[in-house]
């Protein structure tokens, strides 16, 4: 093999490592898109959950603790503390997307 056959061989070669450099960036991407597609699913689900346990109108829990305080009930106080982990629950959703650069920054 003459030295036009190495130059080959070491091109094949430098290209082996180049696309097992890809094929590496890519796995790294896919599993962060796994990751927060499942993080996307367990908010998804919790979610949904605590959406079923306000009632058909947690509205009206709403304004009762804006206008009129000191007569919410003890479903009432429920409904709004689940209104509460909704909305946090979806700000930390986006800072994890965010962080992981899936949903723009702010």
């Amino acid at each position: 093999m003459g030295k036009l056959g190495q130059w080959f061989q070491v091109g094949a070669n430098l290209g082996i490592l180049l696309g097992l450099f890809f094929v590496g960036f890519q796995m790294r991407q896919d599993h962060q898109i796994a990751i927060a597609s499942f993080q996307g699913d367990a908010y998804s689900s919790v979610n949904a959950f605590q959406a079923s346990t306000m009632g058909e109108n947690p509205a009206r829990s709403y304004a009762k603790s804006i206008t009129d305080p000191s007569s919410l009930t003890p479903e009432d106080v429920e409904v709004l503390r689940w209104y509460a982990y909704v909305n946090v629950a979806f700000l930390v959703r986006t800072a994890q997307l965010e962080k992981l650069g899936f949903a723009p920054v702010g």
